[in-house]
């Protein structure tokens, strides 16, 4: 890893020590909200929207008995949106075995970025954050699903 790439990782494992207590404390808005960086606009890098990608599957892990997808999603917003993105928060909700089961998931550029092990069809969207951590009234369609 190069020292840039370290440096991101570092600042990213000390919001994901961060998170768990973060989302208990605040509400889901004002979590977007602080999510967001407070820098100002920054050039897209798709390369280093890969790496922010990289760093969270490894800081996640899909599987793992610590995996959150609701930190892992924020963890991403925040990173995706300092490497010049503009990614969304998107959470929803759907009844598997009669039970209510949540699910949080990144959009970006329409599309969702769906975990390998877990798509979001069948989600109904609940709430979503874009620019800013600004709730936003939809983030796609449902034919757009992964």
């Amino acid at each position: 890893m190069r020292l840039g790439a370290a440096g991101l990782a570092a600042r990213m494992l000390a919001w994901r020590l961060a998170l768990p207590a973060l989302k208990r404390a605040l509400p889901l808005a004002a979590l977007a909200r602080l999510a967001w960086p407070r820098r100002g606009r920054r050039l897209r890098v798709p390369a280093r929207e890969a790496l922010v990608l990289g760093i969270a599957a490894r800081l996640y892990g899909t599987g793992r008995r610590d995996d959150n997808c609701l930190e892992r999603s924020v963890l991403a917003y925040r990173f995706l949106a300092e490497a010049g993105a503009e990614p969304q928060l998107a959470c929803g909700i759907r009844r598997v075995n009669g039970e209510v089961v949540g699910h949080a998931w990144i959009v970006l550029d329409g599309r969702p970025l769906a975990a390998a092990d877990e798509a979001v069809e069948g989600y109904t969207l609940v709430a979503a954050f874009g620019v800013g951590g600004a709730p936003l009234a939809a983030v796609f369609q449902p034919s757009q699903i992964l």
